[in-house]
């Protein structure tokens, strides 16, 4: 007859959240790009042709909304 194993509680509950846990805390980490470093190209040639728009603004409230108008307008 073969033998059942016993797993303990604390195995298997503790492995999921261990697990959780590790996805929260790297989280918490800085960002990988920084908020003034160019996204793409076009961003770079923007700053060189002096036509650069801020991808973000701030609304009456104090949100910040993307900058949508300002990037979207027609480059002279």
């Amino acid at each position: 007859m073969a033998r059942k194993r016993n797993i303990p509680a604390a195995c298997v509950l503790g492995l999921p959240v261990l697990t959780v846990g590790v996805f929260v805390l790297g989280g918490c980490q800085r960002s990988l790009f920084s908020d003034t470093a160019d996204r793409t190209p076009f961003d770079r040639y923007d700053r060189i042709q002096n036509q650069y728009a801020v991808p973000f603004v701030y609304d009456e409230y104090g949100t910040r909304v993307p900058n949508l108008r300002a990037r979207l307008l027609p480059r002279d």
